[in-house]
């Protein structure tokens, strides 16, 4: 019995560490955006790399090892993909921080401050598939002169989980509208479930559409406040 009671103890303790390390894990996105680290996401290797002058980190999901020019550290936990972006622990997020203290100089020309041109306006996205491709046809609206993240995720099926199929980052023109293509390719099959998130620069503001990837030659539409589309 009181075996018993410290196993189960044990393994709530580690339960709730887990948990709490889960929540002090930050977006690895927003720790680029603020070392000055340029963020390009590795569809075919669910990795991210992040480059500064002289710099050069690629990170894995679900790997410790992490690569930093020709050397290969070991982080204290694996980064995790969240359905968006990964997420890394404080102390690696501090490691970032420092390597890009390190490399900064005098000379370094200072980071450039997104500043919207126009009045604030609210994020929005509609998606559509375009006939012909493996494609689809994202437009919306949102502050004029701003950049926004536009992330595509696949529900492939029930028994897998949300796949991160591709990420761009368009800018909103002067009348407050943006229109881009972005390709699912082979990572989508027929009757796979997209999501697409639109994420503004500051993070603060976000729109969501839904896409069935259905290969009709209509396509089908979705608005960030619609439903499922019907089959």
């Amino acid at each position: 019995m009181i075996h018993r009671l410290i196993v189960l103890t044990f393994a709530f303790t580690c339960a709730l560490t887990s948990s709490v390390n889960a929540s002090s894990d930050r977006a690895l996105a927003s720790v680029a955006a603020a070392d000055g680290y340029t963020y390009a996401w590795l569809p075919t290797e669910s990795g991210v790399t992040l480059t500064r002058p002289g710099i050069r980190v690629v990170l894995y999901v679900g790997r410790r090892f992490y690569e930093v020019n020709n050397a290969t550290p070991i982080a204290d936990r694996a980064p995790t993909f969240d359905g968006e972006d990964l997420r890394i622990s404080p102390a690696l997020a501090a490691r970032l921080d420092r390597m890009a203290s390190e490399d900064a100089s005098p000379t370094t020309a200072p980071a450039v401050v997104e500043r919207p041109t126009g009045l604030a306006r609210p994020l929005t996205i509609a998606a559509s598939l375009v006939p012909g491709r493996m494609a689809l046809a994202l437009n919306g609206s949102g502050t004029p002169g701003t950049s926004i993240t536009i992330t595509l995720t696949g529900e492939i099926s029930e028994d897998l989980p949300i796949v991160l199929i591709r990420r761009s980052t368009v800018m909103v023109g002067t009348d407050g509208s943006y229109s881009v293509q972005m390709g699912y390719g082979p990572d989508a099959h027929a009757k796979t479930a997209i999501t697409v998130t639109a994420i503004s620069a500051s993070g603060t503001d976000r729109a969501v559409a839904r896409v069935l990837v259905d290969f009709s030659p209509n396509g089908t539409t979705s608005s960030g406040m619609d439903g499922w589309p019907k089959d």
